[in-house]
């Protein structure tokens, strides 16, 4: 028990010290992200492993072992990580509730998955089981073995996926997509519209679908749609300078520079071109590699022009 436990010591009421569980935590989030610092990845390669895109609500599970009678105290032990807004643990002790349960359906408790399922549909867990990372479920373990684990499955499904060609679809990664929309949450909820906000979530699904084409092209409208929206916070002499009803990307790029409020420089103007440029450049016979840092580097655009230009235009806007 002291070795399988020595990093949270349950006594036999199975309570722990508050600081023992931030130990944890702590050590954990330090071990992930070691490894995924020794591993020397480039900016594209990191947006497949989670807790570089979002804090983690770290969950430390117990229930009641129907099946493996010599574990001590009839118990097991698993735990998971959830996307949050900010990173914290909780032990969960469903002992007593699972051990009123007959769990006849699980064949071997040791199947986390299953595990989940089942205390899903019994309405035992107080999270959104969407937002689970699959790649963090596991038995109880050391936080350092939970770290490299976790970092090993991601860095796996992160080669085979990449690998793949852009045009073959994969199964959406529904905590991905949470994740990534919780992350542009504020931007989304500071232009308070309802079509860029569905344009943009597209954008997301299309990523998590290796669809690079698809997704690259969508994203240089939602870029084209932000820069309306800023010039539209300031009114109709701002609207004016896009000077046609049907605006390109090279009306927009030149309104930004032409109206005196935003009035951006040749450096800035050459930055925004190179995002469209971009989008144009992509194509189905992109490898997936060069495809997803193309995408990545078009949502990075987009949240720069938010920052820099949207959010002063927003200001504008309710002080006039």
């Amino acid at each position: 028990m002291d070795d399988l436990y020595k990093d949270i010591n349950l006594n036999q009421n199975f309570s722990v010290s508050v600081d023992e569980t931030n130990n944890f935590l702590s050590t954990f989030l330090k071990s992930y992200h070691s490894e995924v610092a020794a591993a020397n990845l480039s900016n594209g390669d990191q947006s497949f492993f989670s807790l570089l895109n979002s804090e983690t609500h770290l969950y430390i599970i117990l229930t009641y072992n129907h099946y493996w009678p010599l574990v001590q105290n009839d118990v097991e032990t698993f735990f998971l990580c959830c996307h949050s807004n900010e990173n914290q643990i909780t032990l969960l002790d469903l002992i007593e509730d699972t051990k009123k349960l007959n769990n006849i359906d699980i064949q071997n408790q040791s199947d986390c998955e299953k595990s989940i399922e089942f205390l899903n549909e019994h309405h035992l867990l107080p999270f959104d089981t969407k937002t689970i990372i699959d790649a963090s479920i596991t038995l109880f373990s050391t936080p350092e073995s939970l770290a490299q684990e976790m970092f090993l499955k991601e860095r796996k499904r992160a080669i085979k996926e990449i690998s793949k060609a852009p045009i073959k679809s994969l199964n959406a990664d529904a905590s991905y997509i949470h994740a990534s929309i919780q992350k542009y949450d504020y931007m989304l909820e500071t232009t308070d519209n309802v079509q860029f906000s569905a344009e943009f979530k597209e954008c997301l699904w299309a990523y998590t679908k290796m669809k690079w084409y698809v997704c690259a092209s969508g994203l240089g409208g939602v870029l084209e749609h932000l820069m309306y929206l800023t010039l539209q916070n300031y009114g109709e002499k701002a609207l004016g300078k896009l000077h046609s009803k049907t605006p390109t990307a090279s009306n927009y790029t030149r309104a930004f520079k032409e109206y005196s409020e935003i009035g951006i420089d040749q450096r800035q103007e050459r930055y925004i071109n190179s995002l469209f440029e971009i989008r144009n450049s992509i194509s189905h016979f992109n490898d997936g590699l060069t495809a997803k840092e193309q995408c990545d580097s078009l949502i990075t655009g987009i949240s720069d022009v938010f920052r820099n230009y949207y959010e002063s235009s927003k200001a504008y806007q309710k002080a006039h």
